[in-house]
């Protein structure tokens, strides 16, 4: 059964599938993905990894455009943009989530 491919492409088709597996770490994994979870749910778990992760790793994101659209940073709290030498590498990752980019990525 491994990680469940087959299965959930089987059940994506509409064919009752069945499998096994001897290791446990596979059988959670596959049970997983074939889990019928409301969509609310997953919209609510992708809101809240966004919301914890976008600003640890936007930095490493962001870029100039090579039409020539350039990125801001602004301050979540006043709304203010950055200076155009603000590098937000230069902050740690809980000082980072201050800061939002809007630009190209």
């Amino acid at each position: 059964m491994g990680g469940g491919t087959t299965l959930v492409e089987g059940a994506r088709l509409g064919f009752s599938m069945y499998g096994t597996d001897l290791n446990p770490i596979a059988w959670f994994v596959a049970r997983n993905r074939l889990a019928r979870v409301p969509r609310k749910n997953v919209e609510a778990l992708h809101e809240e990894i966004d919301t914890s992760v976008r600003a640890k790793l936007a930095p490493f994101y962001g870029c100039d455009c090579p039409r020539g659209h350039k990125g801001r940073w602004r301050s979540r709290t006043s709304g203010d943009a950055m200076p155009v030498d603000f590098s937000p590498l230069s902050l740690n990752c809980n000082e980072r989530a201050e800061y939002s980019y809007e630009g190209p990525e």
